[in-house]
């Protein structure tokens, strides 16, 4: 049986690699980049002396003591505590009894305890002329959202027009 080599491109021959890459170059290309990064190392540790001997001393100033402030707000150095500390501030305050305005006698009182006279006292009467409140049940308002909009159409057939609504004060109907 007759082999098909691929044609010979650039003057290499066809077929696998006969060798692998040249160790000995590599190794010697590492050894060169380590001696290059000493070289560069030993040349700029006296440059850095000499340059850094040629500064002048830092001496003490009046200002290089004083920190002036950031301008409000200025953040916070330990949030988690700030927020512990707020928290137990609050917990505190509706745990507890104690003034919100003495010259007013406006007081705090636990949470518990508000509940408990609110339960006992009831709310307030609505004031006479109020509108009426109209309580929805969960079932009112599954079937609502379930029918469609009154005058509203499907695809195929348009929308009624719009009615004027009708007001106690005036009769419902076209206008003159």
């Amino acid at each position: 049986m007759e082999r098909h080599h691929a044609p010979q491109a650039h003057g290499m021959p066809a077929g696998p690699e006969k060798r692998d890459i040249n160790v000995r170059f590599v190794l010697w290309s590492g050894v060169g980049i380590v001696l290059l990064m000493a070289a560069t190392f030993a040349l700029f540790v006296p440059y850095f002396k000499v340059e850094t001997a040629a500064l002048p001393s830092a001496e003490k100033t009046p200002f290089s003591d004083a920190r002036p402030l950031p301008p409000a707000p200025r953040l916070q150095q330990t949030p988690w505590g700030n927020l512990a500390d707020f928290n137990n501030a609050q917990n505190t305050a509706m745990r507890s009894y104690g003034w919100v305005d003495k010259q007013n006698g406006i007081v705090h009182i636990p949470v518990e305890r508000a509940i408990e006279l609110t339960l006992q006292r009831g709310f307030k009467a609505r004031p006479e002329g109020a509108p009426p409140v109209t309580v929805l049940k969960p079932e009112t308002l599954k079937s609502a959202s379930a029918a469609p909009a009154p005058g509203a159409g499907d695809a195929h057939t348009p929308a009624a027009a719009p009615r004027e609504a009708a007001s106690p004060r005036q009769p419902a109907g076209p206008k003159p």
